[in-house]
């Protein structure tokens, strides 16, 4: 890593600059190079400086130095996480029976889930196309989602077997499920 300092040959004049630029290159010690420009040809109002008047230090026109590594950084204080709310859900359920929780559950379930479970019941098996068309749905992805969001739901009610197994004809390859019951 370098840092080019440019310094205009007019600020070079002002004592200030010079013994600032000289602190800079003697605080950086072994780790500086300093190199000094020729100076362009002078100015009518502005003499032009001789590296030997000032010293090379002095005329430095870049400053390079090796980089250096950071320090290191300081640990991190472990993050608190707030306790976790309870689920107002699971609190809802708490102590009530199987069937209860079913009920509840099924009762939350937006139209077309509760569409689809009802009509798996009345038919006993239902392949993906023949799903998709009984809900209407615009594309088969949607029954991933339909049966997805079920499951989800299902385990936040305490619900550990659902009432349909989905699988996979070995023939076709088209998804299906089939009823099982609660």
């Amino acid at each position: 890593m370098s840092i080019n300092i440019n310094i205009p040959l007019e600020a070079m004049q002002m004592p200030g600059v010079a013994k600032a630029l000289a602190q800079l290159v003697s605080s950086l010690g072994g780790h500086a190079a300093a190199q000094a420009e020729a100076a362009p040809a002078a100015e009518p109002h502005i003499p032009a400086l001789k590296p030997s008047a000032l010293g090379a230090e002095y005329m430095a026109a870049s400053v390079s130095h090796a980089a250096e590594a950071p320090p290191p950084a300081k640990p991190k204080k472990p993050r608190k996480r707030p306790e976790p709310k309870p689920d107002p859900v699971e609190a809802e359920v708490e102590g009530l029976s199987e069937d209860e929780r079913y009920e509840k559950w099924f009762q939350q379930l937006p139209e077309n889930s509760q569409r689809f479970l009802v009509e798996l019941e009345k038919a006993g098996t239902l392949t993906l196309s023949e799903a998709v068309d009984i809900l209407e749905l615009s594309s088969p992805r949607g029954m991933g989602g339909l049966t997805g969001s079920m499951k989800r739901w299902a385990k936040r009610y305490g619900i550990t077997k659902l009432p349909f197994m989905a699988a996979r004809n070995e023939n076709t390859g088209e998804r299906y499920w089939n009823w099982q019951g609660r």
